[in-house]
């Protein structure tokens, strides 16, 4: 349920959790860039390094890595709340079903999720996020001593962000300030619950809590002014009713947009505020096994015992005749090796090169050949990092074309200025090459097409926001952004404008155009036009 631009409510419903997630501010930059995410988890029992259940991307106590003192068990935690206990067996680290990482002690402790290679280090001792990078190395490194009040994030760009927090034993943010000195300030009551966010342009959230220390109300910047959410519990702390307050400045109060949640043996009822439910029915593991819509229609899924979908059986059966059923396979590393329509047609992967899979680099989780519904195969090849640089046919009695070569820079950035792994040139199956130019941070400063086509070039302020673009006719547009990096003013090389104003939640207010005059835009405080 979206509650505004930056704050959306999620429910477990097979729990009854309430997880809201919140956004304090990003960076751009190469590789991994910096996201401040606040979240409140319901059935928490830690109060977070913001207090009240609030816990923060940011902090080290929020997430970071606790090993037992036997080295047994070592469980990742995330700041949402979540936590995936690995348990060594012999020299390996074994994962918890449903979590596709690896984890492995050396220098550091390194954690990497599968898919993606992205991966994270914590220091030996005190096992707190040290690095949060990419395949290719490249990301964001934390210095948790620069004072006795203050810890830094920084980014590839060279761009800081400092988290200045409370002294003792059970330290709370006090504020995050990136390398402009854009300021998000955190308060708290005396119970040390988090009770209001001050963004940059004084965007304002405010939160109270009920007499046992939940969530009870958010109020969140609207359109214009604010808007206050409800949150009803039932004794066992469940999530049984989210009220949005609605008004607009036209018409007025109107009705409270209410989401109801009932909790049964095995299912749970959602009543959306059409007074429409659904049925939602699932497993001893908290997954749902099936779905029934306000029009009686019902869909499946079935999972394996790594808690992947197995199958998904979709809502347009009739009668005794269930829907169209997709299936899905996987090998022993959980990669997906197989997807089976419902006509029958089926996709697969193949993640090991040998004998009918001629592909060369890529770890074990990456798919080195592959074919389509149409019986059409193909193999990919990978750098040592892991990133993709050819893709060929290998259809029987195909061409054996190249769909795809790509080449990315190294370490020593000697190729095209950029980071390790970011694109230099990318030749498509014509054999037309396109070339990627950097600049030292690393933004994209120039893309150079196939001839006859002019090259585009692109310049940045400090926040590796776009500021202009030539096009390769030599035209130039140019960019202005307000302190939340809302685009606020475009001017094009005809002399036009084009200017935006905002209302507090982030929708436009004022939309003007110098040649077709302006717009006024009005909502309610849910955000409807």
């Amino acid at each position: 349920i979206s509650l505004s631009d930056d704050t959306v409510a999620r429910v477990n419903l097979a729990n009854g959790n309430l997880l809201l997630t919140a956004n304090d501010g990003t960076s751009s930059a190469a590789g991994i860039g910096v996201r401040a995410d606040r979240y409140y988890n319901g059935l928490s029992s830690s109060a977070g390094a913001l207090g009240g259940g609030w816990s923060s991307t940011m902090s080290y106590a929020d997430f970071g890595l606790t090993v037992n003192s036997g080295e047994t068990e070592a469980t990742f935690v995330g700041p949402s709340g979540f936590q995936a206990k690995f348990t060594k067996s012999g020299t390996n680290w074994i994962a918890p079903a449903g979590f596709n990482a690896t984890l492995s002690k050396g220098d550091t402790w390194k954690l990497t999720y599968k898919e993606t290679g992205e991966f994270f280090t914590f220091d030996l001792n005190l096992k707190r996020l040290v690095n949060h990078v990419d395949r290719n190395g490249i990301g964001l490194s934390n210095d948790w001593t620069t004072s006795a009040t203050t810890y830094t994030v920084k980014d590839t760009s060279g761009r800081f962000t400092r988290v200045n927090h409370t002294t003792g034993a059970d330290p709370k943010i006090t504020s995050i300030v990136d390398s402009t000195n854009r300021t998000t300030t955190y308060t708290r009551n005396g119970a040390g619950q988090l009770t209001k966010v001050e963004k940059p342009g004084g965007a304002v959230t405010a939160m109270t809590y009920d007499t046992t220390g939940r969530l009870a109300t958010l109020t969140v910047p609207s359109a214009p002014g604010t808007t206050t959410i409800t949150f009803g519990y039932n004794t066992a702390h469940k999530i049984t009713k989210i009220t949005q307050k609605s008004t607009s400045p036209t018409h007025g109060n109107k009705a409270d947009v209410v989401t109801n949640f009932a909790y049964n043996s095995g299912n749970t009822v959602v009543t959306n505020p059409n007074g429409k439910a659904s049925t939602y029915a699932y497993d001893n593991q908290g997954r749902v096994t099936s779905t029934k819509d306000p029009l009686n229609r019902a869909r499946a899924t079935t999972w394996t015992a790594n808690s992947t979908v197995q199958s998904a059986t979709d809502g347009l059966g009739s009668g005794s005749t269930p829907g169209n059923e997709t299936k899905f396979e996987y090998d022993g590393l959980n990669n997906a090796t197989k997807t089976q329509l419902p006509t029958g047609a089926a996709a697969s992967a193949v993640y090991t090169a040998g004998a009918g899979c001629a592909s060369s680099g890529g770890d074990a989780f990456q798919v080195k050949c592959s074919t389509d519904a149409s019986g059409n195969t193909a193999s990919y090849d990978y750098d040592t990092a892991g990133n993709p640089t050819k893709k060929t046919d290998t259809t029987a009695g195909g061409t054996g074309s190249v769909a795809f070569e790509r080449t990315y820079d190294s370490a020593d950035r000697t190729i095209c200025v950029g980071w390790a792994g970011q694109l230099c040139s990318a030749k498509d199956g014509n054999g037309n090459t396109t070339k990627y130019n950097y600049d030292k941070v690393g933004n994209l400063i120039k893309v150079t097409p196939p001839a006859p086509q002019g090259a585009t070039t692109y310049t940045y302020d400090a926040l590796s926001r776009v500021t202009s673009v030539t096009d390769g006719k030599g035209d130039i547009t140019k960019y202005a952004y307000d302190v939340r990096d809302r685009q606020t003013l475009v001017t094009f090389d005809n002399g036009g404008t084009l200017a935006k104003t905002y209302y507090p939640n982030g929708l436009v207010q004022y939309d003007s155009d110098s040649f077709a005059g302006t717009k006024q835009f009005e909502y309610d405080t849910l955000g409807r036009t």
